[in-house]
């Protein structure tokens, strides 16, 4: 399959006056969301629309014509090169950006050989999503990989692993259930009602957690609890 085209209608860099239109397509609630507060923050792009299985991809697709499809890689009913495929047939200029668990430049290259210019971790969204997708609608958007988009240190090093290992050695029983809910996307009163506790404990439970990981965002908090398996992506 050929290299894909940056997008037909993609005014040039730093001169758009219309929205960039994204597409979040994910089979995961909590990963859609965080995902979508992320992209929510850059003023003149918007998400356009959301999908949950191959099939409801290709038909959002048809509908919204989006310039970025953010796709996540095991989507159910079709599969990646299939989707990638579909999705430049409908929009032959749209940029596929694929979002998986376990990240690796040989999986980077594998998917692009198959039409998605980027890899993105789902762990590191937050961080590298908009660096990303800012690379692509760039003028040298077209000279990268899927593997050169992949941060330097998508893979964790050792000493990093093991802080924060330790770090969440420290929690007790209560915060990593309160950490586990949170990650999942509940409020601070469907969690407390799940733990007979109050709304206002739960929040102390959130903050403590936080500052007992590091943490100074709840997109961080969600990132960490994929990572270290607290919750499935």
């Amino acid at each position: 399959m050929g290299r894909p085209r940056a997008p037909r209608d993609l005014p040039p860099k730093g001169n758009r006056s219309a929205p960039l239109r994204i597409l979040i397509a994910d089979s995961h609630d909590v990963i859609r969301r965080s995902v979508r507060t992320t992209l929510d923050i850059e003023p003149t792009w918007t998400v356009c629309a959301e999908a949950t299985t191959g099939l409801e991809t290709l038909a959002r697709v048809s509908e919204f014509t989006p310039d970025v499809v953010v796709l996540e890689v095991g989507l159910p009913g079709l599969t990646v090169a299939e989707l990638t495929r579909e999705i430049h047939r409908g929009v032959p200029g749209a940029l596929v950006v694929a979002l998986t668990m376990h990240a690796s430049r040989q999986l980077a290259q594998r998917l692009y050989e198959v039409g998605a210019l980027a890899c993105v971790p789902k762990a590191d969204v937050g961080r590298s999503l908009v660096n990303t997708i800012k690379a692509l609608i760039g003028a040298d958007a077209m000279h990268e990989t899927a593997a050169d988009s992949l941060p330097d240190d998508s893979i964790h090093d050792a000493d990093t692993e093991g802080a924060e290992v330790r770090a969440a050695s420290a929690l007790t029983m209560r915060e990593r259930q309160v950490m586990q809910l949170l990650a999942e996307g509940r409020s601070n009163k469907e969690i407390g009602k799940v733990l007979m506790i109050s709304a206002k404990t739960v929040e102390t439970y959130r903050a403590r957690i936080m500052s007992k990981l590091g943490l100074r965002s709840m997109n961080q908090l969600v990132r960490y609890a994929i990572r270290h398996r607290i919750i499935t992506a």
